[in-house]
């Protein structure tokens, strides 16, 4: 799914990865915020998975299938306040994804959307 969005969202990114290196200090920070957030939601475009153990667990709470839910489900809809009970994980993390998007030595789409 993330592949069918990938130019588009690398689109977005494209300017801030760009301005970031000679940017005013106010502005590297914005820029490097927004993109956190812009990693963070890539989520919103996968179907996540779930371990045969949390899913078990799930059922026990009567949660239902834990792939509906997203890490921001967690503390309210899926009952787990201070995050104890699942855990989510990421292939790459938020911050790691950023770092890699602004080490881009020639930032263009295609190596964004990559």
């Amino acid at each position: 799914m993330i592949h069918d969005v990938a130019p588009q969202i690398a689109e977005a990114m494209l300017p801030m990865v760009r301005q970031y290196p000679t940017a005013p200090h106010p502005l590297q920070r914005y820029y490097y915020t927004s993109l956190k957030w812009m990693a963070r939601h890539l989520e919103s475009f996968v179907e996540p998975q779930a371990s045969v153990a949390a899913q078990k667990r799930a059922d026990e709470m009567g949660l239902g299938d834990l792939r509906r839910y997203r890490w921001l489900d967690q503390p309210s809809r899926m009952k787990d306040i201070g995050r104890q009970i699942f855990h989510w994980e990421h292939a790459t993390q938020t911050s790691d994804i950023v770092k890699q998007l602004l080490r881009l030595p020639d930032p263009i789409v295609e190596a964004i959307a990559s």
